[in-house]
């Protein structure tokens, strides 16, 4: 009888159709307690997603002969801050099969890709609360949590913006508008490579994006019909803007867009958003008691990376979430 043991490959080396069954299986209970589907988890999808612009991702899993017991992967996303760059790794799709839990391997996994973390560049995840304890044990730090926000009022402000238009792919207008962001707050880099893949690309997915073009290319928004918690909505991955006012026509576009398909709801998690956009769209934030996960990030960097980098709040929406 072998031991099981463990190993890192980049994931241009593993067998797609093979560990797209083990996460099934490995969050076969949760899925099943939110109520959620896992018609998502193909092998088409885990080829696409470990695939970013800014390189491959890596996956640590403890293996029994064939068979994966569980596993943690990181993708390579860019960072900017201040006028720079840094190569950003988001760890995600942590999961263990129900018969081998108990057994410390989700913790092995987490510390195993953390060392291999290149000098210089970040980790940082969206972990739960049974799960965040790990994280902090092996020297991750909170930064800042999401706050959810909800607008149930969509048939009464959403209307159509003259100047806001629908796009299908990103290009280097965009990527203006996220050098003109970038500075002050680390954000994921909204490049329009970045942008393509997120949305244009996503395999299973169907994103809406529109462009605000009343004084040029000042901003953008990314919305898609979802089903969560039991409920069809508008689910907005992000919305920047050079300006609340440019925020406000955009988010006010996005429910109009809604309305015409149906939906009532619409909703973000953001830690950018303006009050006063919240308020001239009717967007009211939800307690973090009432969501089924509280949504922090947790960060961790070598010594020889600016302080300021792990301790200012990250600039974060839903589209920063890899499960949307």
């Amino acid at each position: 009888m072998t031991e099981p043991t463990i190993d890192i490959r980049g994931a241009s080396d593993i067998d797609y159709r093979e560990y797209a069954d083990f996460q099934k299986r490995a969050y076969h209970d949760l899925l099943a307690r939110r109520g959620a589907s896992d018609t998502h988890m193909t092998p088409g999808y885990y080829r696409w997603k470990y695939h970013p612009p800014a390189g491959v991702a890596r996956i640590a899993r403890i293996v029994d002969g064939e068979e994966t017991l569980s596993s943690s992967a990181m993708l390579p996303l860019r960072i900017s801050f201040n006028g720079r760059s840094y190569l950003g790794w988001h760890c995600l799709d942590v999961g263990t099969v129900e018969a081998a839990r108990g057994r410390g391997y989700f913790l092995t996994t987490l510390q195993t890709l953390m060392e291999s973390v290149p000098p210089g560049d970040l980790f940082f995840a969206f972990p739960n609360d049974a799960s965040i304890v790990s994280f902090l044990k092996l020297g991750c730090t909170e930064n800042v949590v999401l706050t959810t926000w909800v607008d149930p009022f969509i048939r009464i402000v959403g209307r159509g913006i003259d100047g806001v238009e629908r796009i299908d792919r990103f290009g280097p207008e965009h990527d203006a508008i996220h050098a003109h962001l970038g500075a002050g707050r680390p954000r994921v880099d909204r490049r329009a490579d970045y942008l393509d893949w997120r949305y244009s690309a996503h395999p299973i997915n169907r994103y809406v994006s529109f462009v605000s073009t009343d004084g040029g290319c000042d901003g953008f928004c990314v919305v898609r019909r979802a089903h969560v918690m039991g409920r069809d909505l508008a689910l907005v991955m992000e919305v920047t803007g050079s300006t609340p006012r440019v925020q406000t026509a955009l988010l006010s576009h996005a429910a109009a867009w809604a309305r015409s398909e149906g939906l009532g709801t619409m909703s973000l998690m953001s830690t950018t958003l303006p009050l006063s956009t919240a308020v001239r769209t009717l967007l009211a934030p939800v307690p973090s008691m009432l969501l089924p996960k509280r949504q922090v990030l947790v960060v961790r960097g070598e010594r020889d990376l600016p302080a300021s980098l792990l301790t200012t709040d990250w600039a974060l929406s839903t589209g920063d979430w890899d499960v949307f």
